[in-house]
């Protein structure tokens, strides 16, 4: 058999709570920028994808394998991190609408640096972090006395 591949995915969901400070300008069309630091707890991480287990040299056929496991033991069960966004909100109807681009910087690695066959960069641990952009398209509700 000759040596195998893997062609995989690694899903990790996470709760985030973010603390973020804003600052403003202008009044009716309101152009923002916020920051601050968060903190994820790890909910789920899966590994989905199909191993390539080897190739028969005499008949050619390739040996695969689906795989959707748990790989929670080799990640952190929370990371802390940095976000940031620019945006724009405007009058709309009633209430505001708004569109913002987003950053995330995990600080912390996500893998544990005992984890072995989960994440592999050479032969260095503790190297992967979360990094996220997002662009995100909000409405705000007008806020009434009652």
């Amino acid at each position: 058999l000759k040596a195998g591949r893997s062609d995989y995915n690694i899903n990790l969901e996470y709760l985030s709570i973010p603390v973020l400070g804003e600052v403003t300008f202008g009044e009716k069309w309101v152009f923002f920028s916020q920051m601050g630091p968060y903190v994820a707890f790890l909910q789920q991480a899966r590994r989905e994808g199909t191993v390539v287990s080897g190739t028969n040299p005499f008949t050619g056929e390739t040996t695969t394998n689906s795989t959707d496991q748990s790989i929670r033991s080799g990640v952190r069960n929370g990371e802390i991190g940095l976000k940031g966004a620019l945006g724009l909100r405007f009058p709309f109807f009633n209430g505001q609408l708004g569109l913002r681009l987003g950053f995330s910087r995990g600080l912390t690695p996500v893998d544990k640096p005992s984890a072995t066959g989960v994440f592999q960069n050479g032969n260095q641990k503790g190297d992967i972090y979360n990094r996220v952009v997002n662009v995100r398209l909000q409405y705000r509700l007008p806020l009434t006395a009652f």
